[in-house]
């Protein structure tokens, strides 16, 4: 009954956000900055950060709200995203240890518990570090590929798409009326 009622809603909002004529750029602008935050942990502001990102730069709420609702479900695989990407770029860009520092390495510690705890802290703050810069990366390309999709997508199809659904719903308007 519930999952009925999801689609329900998201077919009205659908066929809402085909209505609107408010142009491509706005629409696209919506969605991009309505998915925007779902690459940053934001620890529940989420939709509250995609909102206000919406209404300052003036995108379009419908598609914002759309985004930001599949982005919630794709977080998961967004953060995994952010740490790969991160990763990558990090073994792209670094640069080799001076053979000094890796003699000073080899030699052995004083005390082997400090090491080991050095070791754990920097093996967390790599990551760390490679969520932050995957994170970053994945929002500036991400974004930018998808407003041109979207905007290309919306300027092409949005027409057909409308007849499409007006067809749908009128052929079910004949088969409830028993025509």
């Amino acid at each position: 009954m519930r999952l009925r009622r999801w689609k329900r809603n998201a077919a009205y909002h659908g066929i809402r956000l085909l209505r609107q004529r408010q142009g491509s750029h706005r629409i696209s602008l919506g969605a991009v900055l309505g998915f925007l935050p779902c690459w940053y942990p934001t620890f529940g502001i989420g939709l509250p950060l995609s909102l206000g990102l919406i209404r300052l730069f003036r995108g379009n709420a419908v598609s914002g709200l759309f985004a930001a609702s599949v982005g919630t479900f794709l977080w998961p695989f967004l953060f995994y995203a952010n740490y790969l990407t991160g990763q990558l770029a990090r073994e792209l860009f670094a640069r080799p240890a001076e053979p000094e520092l890796d003699e000073l390495l080899s030699e052995p510690a004083a005390d082997i518990s400090y090491e080991e705890t050095a070791d754990s802290l920097g093996a967390l703050s790599g990551i760390g570090v490679d969520f932050l810069i995957g994170s970053m990366l994945n929002s500036i390309f991400v974004s930018a590929a998808m407003y041109g999709l979207l905007r290309i997508v919306w300027t092409r199809y949005r027409l057909s798409m409308l007849r499409h659904v007006r067809a749908r719903i009128a052929g079910a308007r004949a088969v409830a009326a028993g025509i």
